[in-house]
């Protein structure tokens, strides 16, 4: 059995425990409010910059981007998205589930990879996947400048026919509870899966949910002016969205990590709690045994004394 001064000593180290965890739990939710609102003030600029893609479809174009083009894969770029930091519950565990099934169903000799986040960059050098970059330390809230390298990178790897195709795995917040791993195709842009995509990212109800955003389309569909062509805006819209689609891919990720991890501390800050109050009542159950026999012991000893008198 433990001493009063061991029973003491864990106290003080779960109480702690307990203050740090509650202190990040903090820090976590105060992140996560902030990148939240960035990321779904985000989603109607994503939905607009979708329907002005779609209008330019419709015209009558000679022009045919090849970024829009399908073709033969025979080498595919897989870009896996994680946190640099621990601590944040299933985040990076269930993107990594996800990208093990995907490399169990597809040929890896025919991918190269792109890792964002240390996580990513620790798993792909364990299991010797060849990477053809790796990006970390982009913050806690993310910004186009920041993610400019890497979707050019992505882009000119991709005229060039370095791959033939690019798929990004990813976590979409849902709210601050839940968080859903996405696989999302970005190239080639393709119009039915990138309006799937917004589809699955607009809220489902509210003033970004997809019936306000048709609605605002609706309204201003009449005020679009093409100059100087279509096939000029086509050619710097693509590259454009492809860069804002990777960046509201970050926004997400960003937040769904702020999320997991605010849910993790909680759950340590409510565990060491627990853990603080079974040490304080086998604590208490100890002194008072300790105590009780103390008393047994002189009571035994007075009453020897009188027997020998």
């Amino acid at each position: 059995m433990e001493s009063l001064q061991q029973i003491q000593a864990r106290r003080k180290s779960v109480r702690n425990i307990g203050t740090i965890t509650k202190a990040m739990e903090l820090v976590a939710a105060t992140k996560m409010r902030r990148s939240q609102t960035i990321a779904v003030a985000s989603r109607p600029y994503a939905a607009t910059a979708l329907e002005l893609l779609k209008r330019l479809r419709r015209e009558e174009l000679s022009y045919t981007s090849p970024l829009l083009e399908a073709r033969a894969i025979k080498n595919r770029l897989v870009v896996l998205v994680t946190s640099d930091k621990g601590l944040a519950g299933a985040f990076n565990s269930n993107v990594l589930k996800s990208f093990e099934n995907f490399l169990k169903d597809n040929d890896v000799l025919k991918m190269s990879f792109i890792s964002v986040g240390l996580r990513s960059h620790d798993y792909m050098s364990r299991n010797n996947l060849p990477e053809a970059a790796t990006f970390a330390h982009y913050g806690d809230y993310t910004t186009v400048s920041e993610i400019a390298p890497l979707s050019q990178l992505i882009l000119d790897g991709y005229l060039t026919h370095q791959w033939d195709e690019v798929v990004i795995f990813s976590t979409h917040f849902i709210n601050a509870l839940k968080q859903k791993v996405l696989e999302q195709k970005i190239l080639p842009i393709d119009l039915k899966s990138l309006e799937k995509t917004i589809e699955e990212i607009l809220p489902t109800h509210g003033r970004f949910s997809p019936e306000t955003v048709r609605v605002k389309q609706t309204e201003k569909a009449q005020e679009y002016l093409i100059e100087p062509s279509a096939e000029t805006v086509l050619e710097q819209l693509l590259p454009h969205i492809l860069t804002m689609q990777i960046y509201h891919i970050m926004l997400e990720a960003n937040a769904s990590e702020h999320s997991a991890r605010r849910l993790a501390m909680q759950s340590a800050s409510d565990n060491a709690s627990e853990l603080n109050d079974e040490l304080t009542l086998i604590y208490n159950k100890s002194r008072q045994a300790t105590i009780t026999r103390e008393i047994i012991e002189i009571s035994s000893g007075a009453e020897s004394l009188k027997i020998q008198n």
